[in-house]
């Protein structure tokens, strides 16, 4: 059994990377359900990550969902972004699909944990990373 001062270190070690996404309206592809103060751009998203962080300290990165995150000036959006203090990173690094396939690889004995999944996804896709100063 793992002792609690174990499972204090592991968490320290924990984060998660939210999707972009889960800050706007939810939905299907059937029918989107609208709610007040959601966010209405990157930027936004990006503010409202930062505070899921403050509170929680355990979400410092952000993924944003491209094409539909897409802006036109993303220097403008990484000086946003580390203002806010988040790290960003605009490309899939454990989106929900592959969030799944990562789950899989690993319950299979395919690979040996998350960060390696992480990385094979991360090799497999372009990505740009901005991180805060």
């Amino acid at each position: 059994m793992t002792s609690a001062k174990e499972a204090k270190e592991v968490l320290k070690r924990f984060y998660i990377e939210t999707p972009s996404w889960a800050y706007g309206n939810s939905g299907t592809r059937f029918k989107v359900f609208a709610q007040p103060g959601v966010p209405r751009d990157p930027y936004e998203k990006i503010s409202d990550a930062a505070q899921v962080h403050k509170y929680t300290g355990a979400a410092p990165a952000v993924a944003m969902h491209i094409p539909w995150d897409k802006v036109d000036d993303y220097a403008k959006l990484a000086k946003h972004a580390k203002d806010a203090g988040k790290t960003v990173y605009a490309g899939p690094v454990e989106a929900t699909v592959l969030g799944n396939i990562i789950t899989q690889m690993q319950a299979d004995a395919v690979i040996n944990s998350l960060e390696q999944g992480r990385e094979i996804i991360k090799d497999s896709f372009g990505q740009e990373v901005f991180k805060p100063a």
